[in-house]
């Protein structure tokens, strides 16, 4: 009888109060090519990290062999325990290769090469999380770069604890999409009454994709204690930026690249790394990341990855809840993606020509064309879509198209947002302009973004001054009145 028991240990408790405990537990003895799950019981006695039960196979329930602490694995124990057991899982965090990741482009290849191990450590976290019960929140930028490196994280998992060992139910992972490009305090502290349900050997980690970088994060990334923050980002990193108080910080930008490596694709290399190279929607995301995010290494023949881009900024730009299960299965169905891809494609063209009549233009620096639209006049088709950041995209996209180059510039409320064409970076620096802005008009907040996309919050109250010394900072001399 006493061979129909496997023993395991305690390594998560998820405290559901006056209805009990969730217990996650990994068995102790750890066989190569046996087919390993993520194992989960309840039960209304509390027990501790460590402690020692056993498993009736027959029986198919979980008995207490002792709380005692003479009956617990000590944490070499389960560090080595830990280890067998990941190596039983995936090959791919010890063995893979940046030639086994299948990325054509040279220079995001030796990007890549830069910070694989690195990312190797983030996976390795990951899958330690999804092993032992510690949650894990992700939260991701709500655009087709920040969207599509969550999806391609959520494949690989599912790929590996869905189809191999068990169901990404079991998993306590959490998805969350952010609308702003801070990891706010309100942020933190519902990641803060999530984590307080649980006690867990692996400590607590919010992963943050394509956000993050800004001045407003500094104050809450200082705060978290408690629980690791791993930020996978591509803005530009500013001088007095934290980074060490967090526990990872991937951006291309510390590594000799810039913002053309997205985050999307940084996360897709996560996933790979993750789970192989041999998941097609994932390569698909990786290249919809750089077609939406206009990278210059962004393959504008790929079609099907142009689609995914674009139902992505539809998606993730209207008001109801986004379930990043729900779209993984749209994007992976090839007659609902084209179903989608053509309905957004209109919702958004409605929403360009219901606002071609009301832009100013203006010229700047070299002849510069400098676009101003107020979003109030933009008519919202379907919700609240579309949103004013991805509409300054497309806006920007079809008047680039119409007249060639030029700034766009769309404000609404307390922000305004510029998209910049590639040739003019050469003589203009937003950034930096920014900065002037600024120091000359106090009802300047704060701001971000990159290159050729960024915004700026402001006293929407003063928008009139801001923008005319926006204009005239850029070159402009004949402003008219707003």
């Amino acid at each position: 009888m006493d061979d129909d028991i496997e023993e395991y240990i305690i390594t998560g408790i998820k405290n559901l109060y006056k209805e009990g405990y969730i217990y996650t537990v990994i068995p102790t003895n750890i066989n190569k090519n046996v087919d390993l799950k993520i194992t989960k019981f309840k039960s209304n006695i509390k027990l501790n990290l460590y402690a020692k039960i056993k498993y009736r196979v027959q029986e198919q329930n979980f008995d207490i062999i002792s709380n005692k602490d003479y009956n617990k694995v000590t944490k070499v124990e389960y560090e080595d325990i830990i280890q067998k057991f990941i190596e039983n899982i995936s090959t791919f965090i010890n063995d893979e290769k940046s030639s086994d990741l299948n990325i054509k482009n040279n220079i995001l290849n030796k990007l890549t090469v830069n910070m694989l191990s690195d990312l190797k450590e983030i996976a390795l976290i990951i899958i330690k999380h999804a092993i032992t019960g510690a949650p894990i929140i992700i939260r991701f930028h709500n655009d087709s770069d920040g969207s599509s490196g969550a999806l391609a994280l959520y494949k690989a998992l599912v790929v590996l604890f869905g189809q191999k060992y068990s169901s990404i139910e079991n998993l306590s992972i959490f998805w969350r999409l952010n609308k702003s490009i801070k990891y706010s305090m309100e942020e933190f502290y519902e990641d803060t009454v999530l984590f307080e349900l649980y006690t867990t050997v692996e400590k607590p980690t919010v992963i943050i994709i394509d956000f993050g970088t800004t001045p407003e994060s500094e104050d809450t990334i200082s705060l978290a204690n408690n629980y690791n923050i791993i930020i996978l980002d591509h803005h530009p990193v500013y001088e007095r930026f934290p980074v060490s108080k967090l526990t990872k910080y991937i951006n291309p930008w510390n590594y000799s690249g810039d913002s053309n490596y997205t985050a999307g694709f940084l996360v897709g290399v996560l996933a790979k790394i993750i789970i192989g190279n041999n998941i097609k929607i994932i390569d698909k995301l990786m290249s919809a990341s750089l077609i939406g995010d206009h990278s210059i290494y962004a393959d504008i023949n790929d079609k099907e990855a142009e689609k995914i881009s674009n139902v992505l900024d539809y998606l993730t730009g209207k008001a109801q809840s986004f379930s990043i299960e729900k779209t993984l299965g749209n994007i992976e169905d090839e007659s609902k993606l084209k179903m989608m891809f053509i309905h957004s494609t209109r919702i958004f063209e409605e929403a360009l020509n219901s606002s071609l009549k009301y832009i100013r233009h203006y010229t700047g620096y070299n002849g510069t064309n400098i676009f101003v639209l107020d979003f109030n006049h933009v008519e919202r088709i379907e919700e609240d879509f579309p949103l004013p950041g991805r509409f300054s995209t497309k806006l920007h996209d079809n008047l680039e198209s119409l007249n060639g180059s030029n700034i766009t510039i769309v404000h609404y409320g307390n922000y305004i947002s510029l998209r910049i064409s590639s040739n003019i970076l050469d003589y203009i620096d937003i950034m930096k302009t920014f900065e002037k802005l600024k120091s000359i008009n106090k009802n300047i907040y704060s701001f971000g973004g990159h290159k050729s996309a960024a915004s700026v919050r402001i006293n929407k109250f003063y928008i009139t001054s801001v923008l005319k010394n926006l204009l005239e900072l850029l070159g402009v001399t004949n402003i008219k009145k707003f």
